[in-house]
């Protein structure tokens, strides 16, 4: 098995993860539809980046890890699991990046 093959389940793990943290931290005291609408646009940049690196599009990838980093610099809380998230995303789309069968020669 070699990075490209491992790199594709690794950013469905960890969109899947991101999602189930971010379900946990909403129930907590505070909640409101703005929190619910901001957690459900993080889990949707991970599932972005997650679909970019399982499709081998470097561009979609990068999208979703952008929009996690900026979310997570932006509230501490979210930041503990997007973070982490975004990295590793990051690494499974350059894990996952352009090979020999979709470049143009």
């Amino acid at each position: 098995m070699d990075y490209e093959e491992l790199g594709r389940p690794i950013a469905v793990i960890v969109a899947a993860a991101l999602t189930f943290a971010l379900l946990a931290l909403l129930p907590r005291p505070g909640y409101s539809t703005s929190r619910f609408l901001l957690l459900a646009v993080i889990a949707g940049a991970g599932w972005v980046g997650a679909f970019g690196v399982v499709t081998n599009r470097l561009g979609v990838a990068l999208v979703g890890v952008i929009g996690l980093f900026l979310f997570g610099f932006w509230q501490f809380t979210v930041g503990l699991a997007a973070l982490p998230a975004a990295v590793a995303l990051f690494v499974s789309a350059a894990a996952a990046g352009p090979t020999r069968s979709n470049t143009t020669a």
